[in-house]
């Protein structure tokens, strides 16, 4: 950072500099200029008459005084420069295979982390609004706010809430994008052009298809949120969406034949079962068999 203000130029690209500089280098560049600044008074004093000195000094006094202030006020300047980059940061929650967290929000609320997701937030979150991104999956339960509404931001589509329950799932590997409602009221809207808000209410889901760039609203008995509670539940679900929850939930490939009907629905209920015991009723339902080679499940 330049220690030479001495031109109007100079003047505004110091001010600049300040943006970006620590407060040790601050309080380094105005010693360095209150000295240089003292100097120039003791030289000017010693080449005036006793009459001019003292009119000099009461001049030099004032510019000292001034000299203060325009310091104090860039250090206040820069002060809030910084905190204005901090609150910007943001902070980041992603969970790797087989991982779930719960991370409470600075208003109360309360967000459950499924696995490989990410969830991320301002540093100054509530302070003008409450505003949070997902990639993944999370289940919600919004501390009610009817000044600022919660809004979750997804790749896709916004769920804008005061206070509610709800879940929302966005992976990037999946054709839909589904949220479910608790309990409460929430406002989904994609991302597309001259998009309608679409308003759910409880025991209902949005499904968005990628795809198509549709949304819908289905009714639902809430198996969506089965997750939380470490259960498996599948109703009229295709089986290659079955089998993409399981490589998620035991970190396993799983690989079908060409001419796979993958489209073939199904529907069941899973607590604590092993995969070997998952599959087992799976083929007996669909009449495959398969093959286990350490992380790899190949259908046969």
């Amino acid at each position: 950072m330049s220690n030479d203000i001495g031109s109007e130029k100079e003047y505004r690209e110091f001010l600049a500099s300040l943006n970006t500089a620590s407060d040790e280098e601050v309080a380094e560049v105005m010693q360095q200029q209150w000295s240089s600044f003292i100097g120039d008074i003791e030289n000017q004093r010693l080449r005036l008459g006793n009459r001019q000195r003292l009119r000099w000094g009461m001049l030099a006094a004032a510019c000292c005084a001034i000299f203060l202030i325009c310091g104090f006020a860039l250090k206040l300047y820069s002060d809030n420069q910084r905190l204005v980059r901090q609150s910007k940061q943001l902070i980041c929650i992603n969970t790797g295979k087989h991982e779930r967290v719960t991370v409470n929000l600075p208003d109360g609320t309360n967000v459950k982390l499924n696995s490989e997701s990410s969830l991320s937030y301002a540093q100054d979150f509530g302070s003008e609004d409450r505003r949070v991104s997902l990639s993944g999956e999370a289940y919600f339960m919004v501390t009610h706010d009817a000044e600022r509404q919660f809004v979750v931001n997804g790749e896709f589509l916004d769920v804008s809430v005061h206070g509610t329950t709800f879940n929302v799932n966005a992976y990037h590997d999946q054709r839909e994008i589904e949220v479910a409602l608790v309990e409460g009221k929430v406002s989904v809207t994609t991302h597309d052009q001259d998009a309608v808000p679409v308003v759910l209410t409880p025991n209902t889901k949005a499904v968005y298809d990628k795809s198509t760039r549709r949304i819908s609203v289905r009714p639902t008995s809430m198996i969506e949120t089965a997750w939380i509670n470490d259960v498996l539940v599948f109703k009229s679900q295709t089986i290659g969406d079955v089998l993409r929850v399981l490589e998620k939930k035991f970190d396993v490939k799983i690989v079908v034949p060409e001419g796979f009907n993958t489209d073939d629905t199904y529907t069941g209920y899973f607590d604590d079962e092993s995969l070997s015991e998952i599959l087992y009723v799976l083929k007996a339902h669909y009449k495959f068999s398969y093959q286990i080679n350490k992380d790899v499940i190949i259908i046969e």
